[in-house]
């Protein structure tokens, strides 16, 4: 069995596949993660698809950026699996790849869209004032390393673009409300990952993110200045 699961946003997403990646039962969260409890949720969907957790084959996770204690307690199920379950796979995935993997399946659903298809560019919520950014190219080989932006400082990027540009991410909407961009070919499609999209990504790409369970929450360097000792 494969069993998929990201609560690294504002909601929850779990699912349970066959080998085959059919589908057996899925589960939704829509509200905050603060008082959610995965290894109860996990329980719980396990039961309800006849199966339980010794039969997992392969397990799928999101690794963020995004709720650091959603990704903390994520991955510390992911190890649970993985001490009692060695000999199965495990993978890990970008919010930003999976963003970006979505709007590519967009894109490609439309009548004529391998030839609308360019280079994604990703701009997720970090819940301050600045921007997580990544780009990657047609076929969703990373062009730019992940980053956090300011705003001014991703817009400046965005307007020397060379090339036709597509923008997702689930803060396209307000990047550009702050910073309009004056760019032709801009197609939005905000989005956020969700179990679905983990199982689809990774049949696509099989060997992606294998044994891959580094957090990718990106914190920028804190430039405070330190408050002196009490004497």
């Amino acid at each position: 069995m494969i069993l998929c699961y990201d609560i690294s946003q504002i909601g929850s997403s779990l699912l349970i596949a066959d080998a085959n990646g059919t589908q057996v039962k899925a589960a939704a969260n829509n509200v905050e993660t603060r008082g959610f409890s995965l290894p109860d949720a996990l329980a719980e969907l396990w039961q309800q698809a006849g199966c339980t957790p010794n039969q997992l084959s392969k397990l799928i996770v999101t690794l963020g950026p995004g709720s650091y204690t959603g990704i903390r307690a994520g991955l510390a199920v992911l190890q649970a699996y993985r001490l009692a379950l060695p000999e199965a796979t495990y993978i890990g995935m970008s919010n930003l790849y999976l963003m970006a993997w979505r709007a590519r399946q967009d894109i490609l659903a439309l009548d004529e869209g391998a030839d609308k298809m360019a280079d994604i560019g990703v701009i997720a919520h970090t819940k301050r004032k600045d921007f997580f950014w990544q780009s990657f190219d047609s076929q969703l080989s990373a062009v730019s390393e992940a980053m956090v932006l300011d705003g001014q400082s991703l817009s400046e990027i965005l307007q020397t673009y060379p090339n036709k540009l597509i923008l997702t991410g689930n803060n396209v909407m307000p990047f550009l409300t702050d910073y309009p961009l004056d760019i032709a070919d801009i197609i939005i499609h905000p989005t956020e990952p969700k179990a679905q999209d983990l199982l689809q990504a990774h049949l696509a790409s099989p060997l992606l993110g294998k044994n891959q369970w580094q957090p990718l929450y990106l914190k920028p360097p804190d430039t405070t200045p330190r408050k002196a000792l009490r004497k």
